[in-house]
């Protein structure tokens, strides 16, 4: 295995994975021991509960003493017998059992095997700039290891780099409190960790108004609340000033060919509505405007408004 971006890769292999070489010893009922991954042909078989070992090739075994007669302690465990002692086998460390199962421990995090973060290449989470943790040290949990995401990133990856991703807003970035001092709601368009300065502050409802990576300018027209005031009458809302600190000051103005003095807060009195005194109410119930154009009788009309 291996991988590398713009450069040669370093490639592994432990040979005891491949199932001729494993086979060959779980057959003579040996352990399959590769020292190194990076090196080819260079595993080997050695004896459980005996002396002896061969290069990519069953062992002769020698089960003396101790060992020949209490070996299978050592090899139910996965550990070989030496002397009177059961021991850890690479990349297990630990200390031997004396007639006895040793205690053999692994951290994937730290050693280099098969199943370990670093197969030969180099720890896969640290060179992503992440930290390796080992779910359980026990020799006989494989694989548990997970790479974490730097802070303020978030992410876990189970046996693999993770996908570390960064929500600007929250509370570590300061980005949202920059927006909640002002009233306003943090939004991070993109939480990838390599999208950065990407969030904005949005005004409140009913305000309007948004800036990225800033403080928005929020604005108000209070025509949006008003505006059935100045419709019911046939004519047009209007907020002179959209500033959110600005209330109050929105008014109604007639439509020609109506006129009149624009009214703040309230319809306005327009002159030569005609018709419209009483038809306006059928116009406006359709979201247009009532015009009287002459003072003929009849000729009152219901225009779309732009």
């Amino acid at each position: 295995s291996g991988v590398a971006t713009g450069k040669a890769a370093g490639c592994t292999l432990d040979e005891c994975i491949v199932e001729e070489n494993h086979g060959t010893c779980a057959f003579a009922g040996q352990n399959c021991v590769d020292p190194n991954p990076r090196a080819a042909n260079d595993w080997r078989c050695e004896c459980a509960g005996a002396e002896g070992a061969a290069l990519m090739a069953a062992a002769v075994c020698t089960a003396d003493g101790w060992c020949g007669a209490h070996g299978h302690v050592c090899a139910a465990a996965g550990q070989r017998c030496r002397g009177t002692r059961c021991e850890c086998i690479a990349p297990e460390v630990g200390q031997a059992g004396e007639q006895a199962a040793g205690v053999c421990e692994l951290d994937e995090c730290a050693a280099v095997c098969a199943t370990c973060a670093d197969r030969g290449q180099g720890n896969v989470c640290e060179e992503a700039g992440q930290v390796c943790e080992e779910g359980s040290t026990a020799a006989d949990a494989r694989g548990d290891w997970v790479c974490a995401c730097a802070r303020p990133a978030f992410g876990r990856g189970a046996a693999r780099v993770a996908t570390c991703t960064i929500d600007e807003c929250d509370a570590v970035s300061g980005a949202g409190r920059v927006c909640a001092a002002q009233g306003q709601t943090c939004r991070d368009t993109s939480t990838a960790a390599s999208s950065m300065g990407d969030w904005w502050c949005v005004c409140p409802a009913p305000q309007a108004g948004k800036a990225a990576a800033a403080v928005a300018v929020c604005r108000l027209d209070e025509c949006g609340a008003y505006a059935g005031v100045c419709s019911a009458r046939a004519q047009t809302c209007f907020d002179a000033d959209t500033a959110a600190a600005s209330l109050g000051d929105w008014r109604c103005e007639c439509v020609a060919p109506s006129r009149g003095v624009p009214t703040v807060g309230a319809a306005a009195r327009c002159v030569g509505e005609g018709e419209c005194e009483a038809a306006g109410a059928e116009c406006a119930a359709h979201g247009q405007v009532c015009v009287d154009p002459t003072d003929a009788a009849g000729d009152w009309e219901c225009r779309c408004v732009p």
